[in-house]
């Protein structure tokens, strides 16, 4: 006792952080558990001569206790459970073989039976409690991943029914102006209107199906060499429209870079990324452009707008998920965009990501291998 009270004060005044200096103190485990052993052992042949008969059964069943104790609290990768068994159940029965009582045959053969049962036990139930116990933590986190997915289902139909109704609304006000005015200007304009309104449909249908497919592993990515030059040129090309709407200005940096990848991948997960800070950023200016980083090469979304919260930035890639700083902005679509870019990212073999060191705005990257 007094030299495992000295083993835990100089513990508690180490105090053991590194994996080195665990190393250094796993062999005391060892120590211990001899000591341990030791100890048992030493209360058959120390004590119990002293005791009266009925005190010494009472001490054999404390000793029992504490080897199946010792079998249901097995520290990890420390196997002096057998050791211990053998040690503490074949001394009771020697000494009670030794020291003959009124039921000392009986004990000596329930302490070789038991002893010899427990060291059978010994490598299968420790086995089995932490198979049993690792089935609960998966059970657990299956159960913590479907309510998540379940929350993450509630808020896209929520967001949908919203989301959807306002250009069916806008169609619907739209085509009874159509078929009520006279006017050759107003009708033209309610037809531009109604076809607007179609056209934001078809787009969230095409983000939400878009997004489904890349989940369900429906698409596949055909490797090849990536002019990142041209594929930026024509995105950009793209998304100039929009950008002027927003009253946003797209600026590119040339580059002669060569990446592996999906070409047409590639062109939609920068279009996401693009289209994701036209919309939500706020920004005066986009910038977009590509800068090699050793055997990789980063193509660059920065804009100067409102930023990514640190609070939103873990989950920012998650699907259905939008920032919560919307600054006053009202949102539409299923926050499905940068989602869908990580899923292609991640077909491509490379990734997306956002750099939290970028402080006047955002700053989104697609990182792919170089060729």
């Amino acid at each position: 006792m007094a030299f495992w009270a000295v083993m835990v004060a100089l513990s508690l005044v180490a105090k053991p952080q590194s994996e080195a200096e665990f190393r250094t103190w796993a062999p005391v485990v060892y120590v211990l558990a001899g000591a341990y052993i030791a100890g048992l052992t030493s209360v058959v042949w120390v004590l119990m001569p002293y005791a009266p008969y009925d005190l010494r059964l009472v001490v054999a069943l404390f000793l029992f206790g504490l080897v199946v104790n010792l079998i249901l609290n097995k520290p990890e990768g420390i196997n002096f459970i057998r050791p211990a068994i053998i040690c503490v159940t074949g001394s009771l029965a020697a000494f009670f073989a030794l020291h003959p009582g009124p039921w000392s045959s009986a004990v000596v053969l329930f302490c070789l039976l038991f002893g010899g049962t427990l060291v059978a036990l010994s490598g299968v139930f420790p086995t089995a409690m932490s198979e049993a116990f690792n089935a609960r933590q998966v059970a657990v986190q299956a159960l913590a991943d479907a309510q998540t997915a379940r929350a993450a289902t509630t808020r896209f139909l929520a967001s949908a029914s919203h989301d959807l109704g306002q250009p069916l609304n806008s169609a619907r006000l739209y085509f009874d102006r159509l078929m009520g005015s006279t006017s050759g200007r107003d009708r033209l304009k309610a037809a531009q209107g109604v076809e607007g309104a179609f056209e934001a449909i078809g787009q969230m249908i095409d983000q939400v199906t878009n997004y489904l497919r890349l989940d369900a592993g429906a698409l596949a990515s055909r490797e090849a060499a990536v002019q990142l030059g041209q594929v930026i040129a024509q995105t950009v090309e793209q998304h100039e429209p929009a950008a002027r709407t927003a009253r946003v200005v797209l600026r590119t940096l040339s580059n002669r870079l060569v990446v592996a990848g999906d070409p047409i991948l590639v062109e939609r997960v920068l279009g996401n990324l693009i289209h994701n800070a036209i919309r939500h950023a706020q920004a005066r200016t986009i910038l977009v452009g590509a800068k090699r980083h050793g055997s990789m090469v980063r193509l660059w979304v920065i804009d100067d707008g409102v930023g990514i919260l640190p609070a939103d930035q873990a989950t920012i890639f998650d699907p259905y998920v939008q920032g919560s700083d919307h600054a006053g902005e009202i949102r539409g679509g299923y926050g499905l965009g940068l989602a869908s870019a990580r899923l292609m990212a991640d077909l491509m073999g490379g990734r997306v990501g956002y750099d939290p060191r970028w402080r006047n705005g955002s700053a989104f990257f697609l990182e792919l291998s170089a060729c």
